[in-house]
């Protein structure tokens, strides 16, 4: 019995020497990468700074400049102009700089992080941004693509300062509070948090972190910390509404691209819900608040983390926000609601299909409408919305899905379909209105169609499990 226990001991001693020292070689690794990253981003600087007096932008880019206006419609002044201009140029020389040396860009790209350490410096403790890629991009039409709501990935690698000066950074400082609230503090626990943009007077900016990470066979949920802190211009100018506004965004994916989580949030004074106002309004923040996602269907599986926040619409407001803690424990965050699919996971269904689940309002909000979306994983077909559902209780759903819901046009096999609903929640009393949308039920397809299926509404199938 002695000798057993021993063994067990040794054994685990030596799994905590090794994933010790698995960590240790990890970080020296992606310090090392950080470096040469330093180091490229010296470099590209001085590219910029040799050329940006001879570089000319094209006839298209200059013609947008020179004609753009204010918000409130008023044009540019001379000095506005000759910001953009450089602005756009440093932007341009910097993706120059890239397409002319591609073999850079495996540098800003983290070495994958050992599945024995997998909260390997998920707060920055390191005092480095190792095991995460940063990106960013103005999405102002200048040689970038237009600003579309939350539909703004940017793909410009870039590298993250330590002293605050970055579009990203990384922030230090344990008891310092955020300069434009002078609430919050900027880092959730430690020593070190990040930054995603600034408050620099907007320019259409969006920052993503990005990370990569095997879920473990004991984990059941991905968390991490945010604090949110975004101009509400509602009112103002062209917002006549939110829907061009300063926002965050969260984004869950697996190997393939599927998104199995997603949350939005968009700057809206009259969101009491999530955000408090300083003032008049014209800034909401939030306190930290948790994000918790569901992963316990994907153990084994490498999912990919994203968080995005974004300036507005529109040019002339910024949205920033801080991020701590990225790990596995799990936390709740009641006050945002929740939708919950009940797992499928079927082979040649009997149609109609009932999809059901069940919901949890927002505190103080209630259920305005649900959609379903049918997603076809295939990428062939556009997703099909079902907008029709039935309470069957009162936190309770179910839709009905038809042959012509997956197969709008000609039946397919080999198919495989996936199932995500899409709350409205109205503030008791209010206009405002606020998402939320499930996540997928299933770490596979929720529904998949081969050759042995028969695809017709009240069809019987030989399979069906």
């Amino acid at each position: 019995m002695k000798k057993n226990i021993f063994f067990l001991l040794l054994s685990f001693f030596y799994a905590v020497c090794s994933a010790q020292n698995d960590e240790a070689v990890y970080l020296q690794q992606e310090h090392q990468r950080l470096t040469r990253v330093d180091s490229i981003e010296n470099v590209i600087q001085n590219f910029i700074d040799q050329n940006i007096s001879t570089y000319n932008l094209s006839s298209g880019v200059l013609s947008k400049i020179t004609t753009q206006t204010h918000e409130d419609g008023s044009v540019f002044t001379q000095t506005e102009i000759n910001e953009s201009m450089f602005r756009v140029k440093q932007q341009q020389l910097r993706d120059l700089y890239f397409s002319q040396n591609p073999s850079i860009i495996i540098n800003y790209i983290p070495i994958p992080i050992p599945s024995t350490t997998p909260c390997i410096n998920n707060g920055f403790e390191d005092g480095t941004t190792a095991s995460f890629s940063f990106f960013s991009q103005p999405f102002d039409g200048n040689g970038n693509p237009l600003w579309n709501i939350y539909n703004n990935f940017p793909t410009n690698n870039v590298g993250v300062p330590s002293n605050d000066t970055g579009i990203i950074s990384l922030i230090s400082g344990a008891q310092m509070l955020d300069p434009v609230t002078n609430i919050i503090p900027r880092v959730k626990s430690g020593n070190h948090s990040i930054r995603l943009n600034n408050n620099s007077g907007g320019g259409y900016d969006v920052s993503l972190m990005r990370r990569d990470f095997i879920v473990q066979s004991n984990q059941d949920h991905i968390t991490f910390n945010y604090a949110l802190v975004l101009q509400d211009p509602q009112g103002t100018g062209s917002h006549t509404n939110t829907s061009s506004n300063p926002y965050y965004q969260c984004r869950l994916k697996t190997s393939t691209g599927n998104i199995i989580f997603e949350r939005r949030i968009i700057a809206d004074r009259n969101n009491t819900l999530v955000f408090n106002s300083i003032g008049d309004g014209s800034i909401v923040y939030t306190n930290w608040n948790c994000e918790n996602m569901d992963v316990s269907q994907y153990k084994g599986q490498t999912l990919t983390l994203e968080v995005i926040v974004s300036d507005c619409g529109l040019g002339g407001h910024w949205g920033y926000a801080y991020f701590d803690d990225f790990c596995g424990t799990k936390c709740t965050a009641p006050t945002f609601g929740s939708i919950t699919l009940n797992p499928i996971g079927i082979t040649c269904p009997l149609l109609p299909l009932t999809v059901s689940g069940s919901f949890t309002a927002p505190a103080g909000y209630e259920l305005q409408n649900l959609s379903l979306k049918v997603k076809d994983l295939s990428g062939q077909n556009t997703d099909k919305i079902i907008t029709n559902y039935t309470l069957t209780g009162s936190n309770t759903f179910s839709f009905k899905v038809k042959n012509s819901d997956f197969f709008p046009n000609a039946v397919v096999s080999n198919k495989g379909f996936d199932f995500f609903v899409t709350g409205t929640f109205k503030l008791v009393g209010q206009n405002t209105t606020t998402e939320i949308i499930s996540q997928s039920a299933n770490a596979g397809n929720d529904v998949t169609f081969n050759t042995t299926c028969n695809i017709c509404d009240d069809c019987k199938n030989p399979i069906a499990n």
